[in-house]
């Protein structure tokens, strides 16, 4: 898509390592499918939309044209 370029991605070893140490979630984490992962990265977007998207997506765009106009 023109003018668009994906911003993150959702990988097991990213659940992995918020579970270090915990033996029965690494298992679960293993045995997770495409259709898990895609669930989790659907309802991450969600909330990453509603609560920090706009917000951070305004602060980054101000800063970078504050720093286009110091050059």
């Amino acid at each position: 898509m023109k003018d668009c370029v994906v911003i993150t991605r959702l990988c097991k070893d990213d659940i992995r390592e918020i579970y270090a140490g915990d033996e029965a979630a690494l298992e679960f984490i293993d045995k997770l499918d495409e259709a898990d992962l895609e669930y989790i990265a659907e309802k991450m977007a969600n909330v990453y939309l509603e609560s920090l998207y706009w917000i951070s997506l305004k602060t980054i765009v101000d800063e970078l044209m504050r720093s286009k106009k110091e050059v």
